[in-house]
């Protein structure tokens, strides 16, 4: 439940100060693409290494050395699962992977307004209210009830895509004043 409040104040923080560079729309792009990026490796990289790691010591024997009879039992139900999935829940987490990327481009376009936009850590804090809460039902989503996924994914960009045009439309009628 903290995950994706804390990402976008680390996000906020990150741009209103090593990043002051990253104040346009092809930077912004690129950081939000590399937060999304780690996001994808500690989400998925790293659990589908995991898997074909254990996979690879079911197949040789190696990971149940040492293993009493309960323990060997949860890893054969474990192998049963890891085996059972197929290309298309495959192809679904490369989906997945590649709309989590453009959900933090958006994201990281939208935090960078606020930062901009600036009004001391206050109004800072206020603008990212919106950006934590598209991306907090997707990070509780993803953890707790993985099957369901991609539709309050689709929903999130959805919204964040809405929030980052209405944004662009206030801006540009706000600029001839300033």
């Amino acid at each position: 439940f903290t995950s994706a409040p804390l990402q976008e104040a680390s996000r906020a923080i990150i741009l209103s100060t090593a990043a002051r560079g990253v104040r346009d729309t092809r930077p912004s792009t690129a950081f939000g693409f590399g937060h999304g990026a780690i996001d994808l490796l500690t989400s998925s990289l790293i659990p589908t290494l995991s898997a074909v790691i254990i996979l690879s010591g079911i197949r040789d024997g190696s990971i149940f050395v040492g293993l009493d009879a309960e323990v060997t039992e949860k890893v054969q139900a474990v192998a049963v699962f890891l085996s059972s999935q197929t290309l298309f829940s495959a192809a679904l987490l490369v989906a997945q992977g590649a709309l989590m990327l453009g959900l933090h481009a958006l994201l990281t376009a939208i935090v960078l307004r606020a930062v901009v936009r600036g009004g001391g850590p206050r109004a800072i804090g206020r603008g990212l209210l919106l950006p934590a809460a598209i991306h907090t039902p997707v990070a509780v989503v993803r953890t707790l009830f993985p099957g369901v996924t991609m539709p309050v994914l689709l929903l999130a960009l959805l919204v964040a895509a809405l929030v980052y045009r209405r944004g662009q439309e206030t801006t540009a009628e706000s600029a001839p004043n300033q």
